[in-house]
Parts: C-alpha cells; structure tokens; sequence
C-alpha cells in the first residue's frame, strides 16, 4: 500500500485514508517509511485542493522526529516561493514553522531571497504575517526564534517604500508599527526610508494612512516634527502634494492635508503653516473641487471663489453666471443679483393685438388701437386693397397666414396653438358659407334673366377680361 499513498493522496475520501493512517499508527519507522514515499510529491500534494489536507496532517504529525522533518523541509525548499504564493500551498509553509529551527530555516531563507515577490502576494503577505504572529504564542517555547524575527523587521524596513503602496505589502507595515516591540527606534528606521519619496507617499491612496499612523504615534516626537517639517517647510513638496492628478491612485494629497490640520494633536505644529496652504490652493487650476470642498473649509476659503468650471485662481474672480430661477441672474464676480427688466411698453402691446387677432376679434380694444402702429395694422390694409383691387370677398383664400410680432420667445404654447388653429377653422367655414350663397345668387340670377340679357351679360364679361388684359381699366377713375 505504500506505493499507492501518493495516489490516495489525491483522492477525495483516499485523502482521508492517509490522515486516518497517519493517526493511527504508532511506529516512528512505518511513518518514515510513508514520509519517504511522499516525499517528491509534497509540493504538487500541497498545492491540490485534496492532497493538502493529507500533507498538512502528515506534517502536523511528525514534529516529534527529526527525520521525517528534515525529509519534509528538503522536498519543500526549492517550490517554497510557490507555496507562500498558493492559497493551499501557504499552510503547508505554516505548519513547517513548527519545526522549528534549524529545520523551519528554509521558510525564512525563501523570504530573505524573495521577500518583495512573497509580501506583495494575497497569501504570502498573510502568510508571512501569521508566521510572525506566531512568536506571540502563549507556549513557553516558541518555534520562532527573536533573530528571525529581526530578520523579518529588517526586510520590512528594507522595502518599506514598495510594500507602503501595495494592499497586501502594507498589511507587514501595519504589524511592524502595531505589534514590533523589539526595537526602541522603529519609527525612526521606518522614517529614514520614508523621507527621500514623502511627496510620493503622501499622495497615494494607501501609503499617506502609514504616514498618517507614523504622525499620530505619541511615542517618537522627534520623528514626528521631521515628518512634519518635510512636508510643510518645502513649498515644492507641498505645492506636489496639493496639485490635482489623473492617477486614481495618487488624488489623496488633499485629503491627507486635511486629516493633518483637522488632527487635535498637530494642531501646535501645523496652525502656522496655514497660510502657506492657502495662498498655494489659491495658484492652482482646480478642476475637481470635490476633493478639495473639506480642506478649503478648513482653510478658511470661501466657496465663492470656485467657478461653475471649478478652477480657483488668483484674485478670486469667476467666469460665467448661475441662473437662481425665474428671471433672476446671479453673477458672483460682481457680488450681486440682478434682474432681467419687461419688455418695452411697445411689444406688449404687440403681444396683445396678436392675441386679439389669433382670437378672432376683429375689432380689439380702444387702447391697443391707440398709441403706436404695429407691423400687424399694415399688413391687414394691404390685404383690404388687394381685396378691394380684385373685387374678391373676403376669407376667400383657403388659409390665412397668422402674423407674427417680434416677441422674446419663439416658442409656441399649447394654447396659443389652438387659438390659432379654432381661427382657421372659423375662417374655412365663413368663406364656404359664402361661396355657397354667392352659387345660390347666380343661379336665381340666371333664372330670373331671359336668354338675350344672358347673352349680352356673357358678352360684356368677355369684353372686360379682354380689356383687362390689354391693361385698359374700365372705370378711369380707378386708382392703380
């Protein structure tokens, strides 16, 4: 049966054979035996969602012999970079810590090698930080020892910058400031690697809660006034990290000002630089002014000053108005709101004339027919003569076109449409009841004559349309 472990191993209920087999029996020698045999394949058991868990009882169980463990750490070393970065692989390494050294020194010799490579994973990060949680068990004898712990602290110092900007990476930065009791100048060490890029950490998303955490720390006052005097004593440094960015990732420099000046416990050492942060919010082009809403209020900046583009200048004017409803306009260069005057005495009574006539009233009121001639008179004398000149009764022409006076809006209401319309339809029906009745007097006219005054009617027509059309009026006293 031992030639078929690694294959049992596998298996979904074969996995569980191997643990039970593991538990039962007693003999270190049939154990090593096992050991042996599934030696090469721990690494590809490790990482399989069934043969992790028969490889993780296998080393949960062998903490007693040397041998077995020392078989275990040698078929794990080369592939522990792997394991650390595997969701299954990373409680193999683990449960090898428990070894202890110098049979768990592979762990730590994987992490000095690859540490920026392991800490920057989602299950190395983890992995590394509960191997060094570990040392804080309630054991007497802890599998970790304190020099591998410092080697761990050193590496976290190490790539400080790199692991402060990364998710999984400043999850070790917060263990080193939260749970690192072993050196008294810890923040001072951290510091001396944060100082060269401050700019850089202040305005990323993730690094300026580590620069934050470092300011509030009430133990090291002298790495705290050094923070503050490299970011607030060098207008460049500052200027950069105020500026706006279209990095996502880097648009958290106004917000971290803000925490500062609004943080109780800076207040004696930030309050007189104040003025510097407001004559560099003033210079510079804001677009998006959501990001800076909090820190202008803290700074004592009017929201008058933002545009409705939302760029800030210098002498504080703006560009542009903001209508406040109705016919009201506001505009915030000058201060005030001023309102947009009627329309002359003039249109309004043009408004009402066209009102008048689109309602059909032939004949308005005395006061609008008084005063000053709308365009709408003289178009209405015009059509009087033509129809005057023809001899053609009036609503003859199928539409009447509606004149228009000049008015502030060219929109037309819904009510304003209807009148329109109902004043055509009445205009229709009046020309057809005249036509009709016009027929009715020419036929009882033509029944009434007799043959030979028809005829002779008949002939004066064509004479007068023939006239006509040689240019020849039949009345001289016509005016033309």
């Amino acid at each position: 049966m031992l030639d078929e472990l690694p294959e049992l191993s596998y298996d979904y209920l074969g996995n569980t054979i191997v643990q039970k087999l593991f538990t039962l029996v007693e003999s270190s020698l049939v154990k090593l035996m096992m050991v042996k045999e599934v030696a090469p394949y721990l690494t590809q058991l490790g990482i399989h969602k069934n043969g992790t868990w028969a490889i993780q009882k296998i080393i949960n169980l062998c903490h007693s012999d040397y041998q077995q463990m020392y078989l275990i750490g040698a078929s794990l070393k080369p592939y522990a970079v792997k394991l650390f970065n595997d969701q299954f692989g990373n409680y193999v390494i683990q449960g090898c810590i428990k070894f202890g050294s110098p049979f768990n020194d592979f762990v730590f010799e994987a992490m000095l090698d690859n540490f920026l490579e392991i800490s920057v994973g989602r299950f190395g990060a983890r992995c590394i930080r509960t191997i060094l949680e570990s040392c804080h068990d309630s054991s007497s004898t802890s599998p970790v020892t304190n020099e591998q712990v410092l080697l761990v602290a050193g590496l976290i110092i190490e790539f400080a910058n790199e692991l402060a900007v990364n998710s999984n990476g400043s999850l070790l930065i917060t263990w080193y400031l939260d749970t690192f009791k072993d050196c008294d100048s810890k923040i001072e060490l951290l510091m001396s690697k944060f100082l060269p890029n401050i700019r850089a950490l202040c305005v990323h998303k993730l690094a300026n809660l580590t620069v934050l955490k470092i300011l509030n720390n009430r133990i090291d006052d002298k790495s705290r006034v050094a923070t503050m005097d490299a970011i607030f004593n060098n207008k460049e440094t500052l200027e950069y990290i105020l500026q706006e960015s279209d990095n996502s990732n880097t648009t958290a420099g106004p917000l971290f000002i803000y925490k500062i000046l609004s943080n109780p416990t800076l207040a004696d050492l930030v309050n007189q630089h104040i003025p510097t942060i407001r004559k560099i919010l003033m210079e510079l082009n804001i677009v998006n002014f959501q990001n800076y809403k909090k820190l202008m209020d803290e700074v004592g900046i009017s929201s008058t000053r933002i545009g409705r583009n939302g760029s800030t200048k210098r002498n504080g004017a703006t560009n542009g108005s903001s209508r406040r409803g109705g016919n009201m306009r506001g505009n915030k260069q000058d201060g005030y709101v001023t309102q947009v005057p009627p329309p002359p005495p003039q249109q309004q009574q043009q408004q009402q004339q066209q009102q008048y006539f689109v309602q059909g009233i032939s004949n308005p009121p005395a006061s609008l027919q008084q005063g000053q001639h709308s365009p709408i008179k003289p178009q209405l004398q015009q059509q009087q003569q033509q129809q005057q000149r023809s001899g053609s009764p009036p609503f003859q022409n199928r539409y009447i076109p509606m004149p228009q006076a000049p008015s502030q809006y060219n929109n037309v209401t819904p009510q304003m449409y209807m009148k329109q319309m109902y004043a055509q339809q009445q205009a229709q029906i009046q020309q057809q009841f005249y036509l009709q009745q016009q027929q009715q007097q020419q036929q009882q006219q033509q029944q009434q004559m007799s043959p030979q005054e028809f005829a002779v009617m008949q002939q004066l027509e064509q004479l007068s349309l023939s006239s006509a059309a040689l240019g020849y009026n039949s009345n001289p006293g016509t005016p033309t």
